[in-house]
C-alpha cells in the first residue's frame, strides 16, 4: 500500500491547456468560430481554478461544434481537476476518436484511468503515449511511471515479470517439442521385450 501511495504522488498531469490551433476540417467552420469564445472562456476558468465553470463552458463549445479534439481534451482536464475520473476518461476517449496520434491525449487518458485505480489501463495508455515519441524529457517521466506501474501490478500478481513469462514460454515450447517426438516415435517391434530407456534422450522437462 505504501508503494502505491508513493506512486500516486509520483504521477503528475503534465499536459498544458490545449489551445485551438485552427479549424479541424470537419463540420461547419462557422460553428467552430461560434464555439471558440466558449472554449477560450473555459480556458480562463481552468487557469483560475474554476473547474466547474470550465467544464460547463467546454460543454457549451462542444454543443456548438463537436469535432475539435482540444475541446474534449480540456474538458477532460477540467474533470481531472474535479477528481471525476470517469467523466475525464469519457472526454479523453472522445478526443482520441478525433485524433489518436497525440501522445498527450494518451497520457491524459492514463491519468484519468489512474484516478479510478484502473492500473492496467493506465499502463496501456502510458505505453501508447510513449510509442508516439513525446519530447525526451517527457519520455523519461513516462518511462518512470511505466516502471512504477509494472512494479505495483507485478506485486499484486496482475502481470508477470518478463523472466517468469520467458520461462513459461520455454516450458510450453519444450512440451510441444516432446509431444512431437512422442507422436513420431515408431512402434516397438516386440512389446514383450524389455526396453531400456536409459540414454533414450527423453529428458524429464521441469
Amino acid at each position: 500500500m505504501k508503494l502505491f501511495l508513493f506512486f500516486l504522488a509520483a504521477i503528475f498531469f503534465f499536459s498544458p491547456t490545449a489551445q485551438a490551433e485552427g479549424f479541424p476540417g470537419q463540420g461547419d467552420a462557422a460553428d467552430w468560430s461560434d464555439a471558440l469564445p466558449h472554449y477560450n472562456l473555459g480556458n480562463r476558468y481552468l487557469e483560475h481554478g474554476r473547474y466547474d465553470d470550465a467544464a460547463r463552458k467546454y460543454g457549451e463549445a462542444i454543443d456548438i461544434y463537436a469535432y475539435d479534439p482540444d475541446f474534449y481534451s480540456n474538458l477532460g482536464m477540467a474533470y481531472c481537476k474535479l477528481n471525476d475520473g470517469a467523466k475525464a476518461e469519457s472526454a479523453f476517449k472522445k478526443a482520441l476518436q478525433l485524433n489518436n496520434k497525440d501522445w498527450m491525449l494518451w497520457n491524459n487518458l492514463g491519468a484519468a484511468y489512474l484516478k479510478q485505480n484502473k492500473l492496467k489501463d493506465t499502463l496501456l495508455s502510458f505505453e501508447q503515449a510513449l510509442k508516439l515519441k513525446p519530447p525526451a524529457a517527457d519520455q523519461t517521466k513516462i518511462r518512470k511511471d511505466i516502471a512504477d506501474l509494472k512494479k505495483i501490478l507485478t506485486a499484486q500478481g496482475l502481470i508477470e515479470t518478463p523472466a517468469k513469462a520467458k520461462v513459461q514460454t520455454k516450458k510450453v515450447a519444450t512440451a510441444t517439442a516432446a509431444k512431437k517426438v512422442t507422436l513420431a516415435k515408431p512402434a516397438l517391434p516386440n512389446l514383450n521385450k524389455q526396453v531400456d530407456l536409459k540414454d533414450s534422450g527423453w529428458d524429464y522437462v521441469k
